[in-house]
């Protein structure tokens, strides 16, 4: 924007000379009839020396103060532009500020859904374990009492262990 902006002044620029336009009048400018030029300006609209000047003055003044302008507009582009810079770079680290946060997020989603599944193995395991280790305390009750039947029964008694095999499962 700043280059059209900056485009469109130099075209003004050169259409506007620097200096006094050149004269194109070879005669000299004072008339011996100075009322006579002001009715002619009146009546036909013809312009005078002072009103070349006062124009001349007045562009003098708009190139100026077109200068003046563009020195501001070129001062406020630079200060928009360092702030615009500025800008990107707090977003860009606030996106990357923002990634990292959803990429640390996500590891502890998953080590936590590692967690559940490893708890859910877990919890599936202990009723079976539970039950061998009932079996296993059972087995060893009934091979004790085994043995001390079989020790009884070396010694000549018998025991009713023994007499019973319901214990047997065949």
């Amino acid at each position: 924007m700043s280059n059209l902006i900056l485009d469109v002044l130099m075209n003004i620029h050169s259409l506007i000379p620097e200096g006094r336009p050149p004269s194109q009048r070879t005669r000299h400018t004072r008339s011996w009839l100075p009322f006579l030029g002001n009715v002619l300006k009146t009546v036909t609209g013809t312009a005078t020396t002072e009103d070349v000047a006062k124009v001349a003055r007045t562009v003098a003044q708009i190139r100026r103060n077109t200068i003046q302008a563009y020195d501001q507009w070129s001062h406020t582009e630079e200060e928009l532009a360092s702030a615009m810079h500025l800008a990107n770079k707090r977003m860009t680290a606030i996106e990357t500020l923002v990634e990292t946060q959803r990429q640390s997020i996500t590891a502890q989603y998953r080590t936590f859904a590692t967690s559940l599944d490893e708890l859910y193995t877990v919890t599936e395991l202990i009723p079976v374990a539970l039950n061998r280790t009932v079996d296993y305390s059972c087995a060893l009750v009934h091979v004790s009492e085994l043995r001390t039947a079989l020790q009884d029964a070396i010694n000549g008694r018998l025991s009713t262990f023994l007499d019973t095999l319901k214990w047997l499962k065949l």
